[in-house]
């Protein structure tokens, strides 16, 4: 069961000692009382050590040390990345880059929507909460539309439409489907927030993460598989990649925590069904590296590495989204100690160390399933903190990896907004100091989940 905030805990012990409270008392208790529409703080206000049901931290700092660490780079992250609409329709998460195409996606406002609730302390949490309203509003005036199924007529949907641009001087949509991960992040986000904020009036959090989570479930999972669909463009009337299956897509800790939401057991067997599928997909296609594609094609009655739409340069390889896979599974170990989950990652994780000599700054932003190719391929020698961030959160799961972790967590931390030098690519923006933050956030510990 959800607590009250402290101060209300506070003013309820008071009263409860006191059959007739004396008027000092009651004084008191009228002061704790917030009036309607009062500034609260958050109910878990960074930093919130969470006791994690299973795994490790990072030993080589103290957790005051890590904690400012984290701080500080949230207030950077926050200064560099949140942008007023220049239509007045809330903030955005900037997502643009020397040669990116979009200036935002539904996946950076579930990312910064998570960020702006874990991160709200005493000082922050009424700047925190209004991004948070901010950006849920930039969410709401970005609607995706989807096929109405059996005919060709769309029609609009709550999830957001995945991918926008600036184009004089007011954000337009350049793709209107959704994307799921996107839409999960920001169902999850508003948990996270009606959890943090319980007395919010401006967005009724609640309501509106039960609309999207229905929304997903109606729209991004496959009714015959329990698998997750990449976006609510892929129809069963005849999409061809209907059941196709992108492994970023796949967070456990958060289906689950749908599925407790609403009372509803079919999110369990979202989870079954993917746990499962990953498994024998790894088995199948990586015997030895252990690693998964960003995408499964799924041809017949099996699936094979790749996708059918050409718009990804190595959807067959562990790229920029399956390399989120040991983040979003390794969490789930950390928050519900799902054995399964660590069978995943453990493979993975003896074969990262062993390739890289156990120094993860030889970590390559990219990795084919099998062995190195002539030609055009992923195993280039660059450096990506959304490689190797994400291997922090998967090696808590064990203390074998302690040597290893510390290693990862010492070397993100060490890693500026703006890198210059050799490591000052194009590439390098948004994406991978966002993933670095949540990262952090959880190897600090600070990590926690609504109703756990």
């Amino acid at each position: 069961m959800r607590q009250p905030p402290p101060v209300e805990r506070l003013r309820q012990k008071l009263l409860s000692r006191h059959r007739l409270p004396p008027p000092w008392v009651l004084l008191l208790s009228l002061a704790l009382t917030p009036l309607p529409g009062q500034a609260q703080g958050p109910a878990y206000p960074f930093p919130h050590h969470t006791r994690y049901a299973a795994g490790i931290l990072p030993d080589t700092a103290r957790a005051e040390q890590m904690d400012s660490a984290v701080q500080c780079f949230f207030q950077a992250w926050r200064a560099q990345y949140l942008r007023r609409s220049l239509q007045g329709d809330g903030y955005y998460v900037d997502t643009k880059g020397r040669y990116k195409s979009e200036d935002c996606v539904s996946e950076a406002m579930g990312y910064g929507m998570m960020i702006l609730a874990l991160m709200a302390d005493s000082a922050n949490s009424e700047q925190n909460r209004s991004l948070f309203d901010s950006l849920f509003y930039f969410v709401r005036a970005h609607p995706s539309y989807r096929d109405r199924p059996g005919t060709y007529h769309t029609v609009s949907s709550i999830l957001m439409a995945s991918a926008q641009k600036i184009h004089k001087n007011r954000v337009i949509d350049i793709d209107n489907t959704s994307a799921s991960d996107g839409d999960i992040d920001i169902a999850f986000s508003l948990l996270l927030a009606a959890q943090q904020w319980p007395n919010a009036t401006n967005v009724r959090y609640a309501h509106e993460a039960r609309r999207i989570i229905d929304s997903i479930f109606a729209q991004e999972i496959n009714p015959a598989q329990y698998t997750i669909i990449q976006s609510n463009a892929s129809e069963s009337d005849g999409s061809p990649d209907y059941n196709d299956f992108r492994t970023s897509d796949f967070i456990p800790s958060e289906l689950k925590g749908f599925g407790r939401f609403r009372q509803d057991a079919r999110w369990d067997r979202v989870v079954d069904s993917n746990y499962t599928l990953l498994g024998r997909l790894r088995d199948r296609f990586s015997p030895v590296r252990h690693l998964f594609a960003d995408f499964y094609e799924r041809i017949g009655n099996g699936f094979e590495p790749g996708r059918r739409k050409q718009d990804e340069k190595f959807a067959n390889a562990y790229s920029f989204n399956a390399c989120r896979v040991p983040w979003r599974i390794g969490t789930d170990y950390l928050i519900t100690r799902d054995e399964r989950s660590k069978d995943l990652l453990r493979p993975l994780n003896n074969w990262f160390i062993e390739t890289t000599r156990g120094e993860p700054a030889r970590i390559n932003a990219g990795y084919l399933l099998t062995s190195v190719a002539k030609g055009n391929h992923p195993e280039k020698d660059s450096f990506m903190l959304s490689f190797i961030a994400p291997l922090g959160v998967s090696a808590m799961a064990d203390s074998s990896y302690k040597p290893w972790l510390n290693k990862i967590w010492a070397l993100t931390v060490r890693m500026p907004l703006h890198p210059s030098g050799d490591l000052a690519t194009e590439e390098y923006g948004y994406f991978e100091n966002t993933i670095k933050l949540l990262c952090m956030i959880i190897m600090s510990g600070n990590y926690w989940e609504p109703g756990r």
